[in-house]
């Protein structure tokens, strides 16, 4: 299992204000990782606040908040400063949702995964990634997390297929079949509960999770694209 969450709430700054978006974005586009970060009230805040204040964003109402970290898609071969999250379960202002509608009426286009986090950077509105549990189907420790998943320039990260919270990952239909009772990977069914009993989990969100129906003996989940 590892356990991934947000490193600071923050806000994004005009695009004018390099520096200042630096510090604070930067917070919310990189997983905290307890084993490999420490202990979140201890050090890594007090590391955090050494750089950039104890101040930034606090009590003010965040416009946008998502449940993946906020991050600079690359190669896409755009001029435009852009952020972007995979899956969008997200919740947005009055605020920031009026900004998008204007933006529609003069014909501005942008990918669903980066509109609202575009436009509250292009506008300065504050964009924070809330804290939330990831699993994950293989038993990596805190230093092979950041590797993966914090590495690169500002946090360019990968490797989601085996855990709990991505658009093409396999564990969510998996654990949601077996919560129902259906056989799923080896696991699941009236036989192997028989055995083993109810499989028993922590508390978590899944996603994605979709076309739930019985499953035939020796089932496997694998989520593709469609193309």
């Amino acid at each position: 299992m590892a356990y991934l969450v947000e490193a600071e709430r923050g806000a994004f700054a005009p695009v004018g204000c390099f520096v200042l978006t630096i510090t604070i974005a930067e917070r919310n586009e990189r997983f905290y990782i307890p084993g490999f970060y420490g202990d979140y009230n201890t050090y890594f805040r007090k590391y955090v606040e050494g750089i950039s204040g104890t101040d930034t964003g606090v009590k003010e109402e965040a416009d946008l908040i998502t449940l993946s970290p906020i991050f600079n898609p690359i190669n896409s071969d755009w001029n435009l400063p852009r952020r972007t999250t995979i899956i969008t379960q997200l919740r947005i202002s009055r605020r920031l949702i009026d900004t998008i509608h204007v933006k529609n009426l003069r014909g501005n286009r942008v990918a669903s995964k980066m509109a609202t986090q575009t436009v509250a950077l292009l506008h300065g509105l504050k964009a924070v990634y809330a804290p939330m549990p990831v699993f994950f189907n293989r038993p990596w420790n805190g230093t092979q997390l950041a590797r993966w998943f914090n590495s690169g320039p500002r946090g360019t990260s990968g490797r989601f297929q085996g855990s709990t919270w991505y658009y093409r990952a396999n564990p969510p239909q998996r654990i949601y079949n077996n919560w129902l009772g259906y056989e799923d990977t080896g696991i699941g069914g009236p036989q192997w509960e028989e055995e083993h009993g109810r499989p028993c989990l922590p508390a978590m969100i899944l996603h994605p999770v979709k076309d739930v129906e019985p499953t035939e003996p020796g089932h496997f989940t694998e989520s593709k694209l469609p193309y």
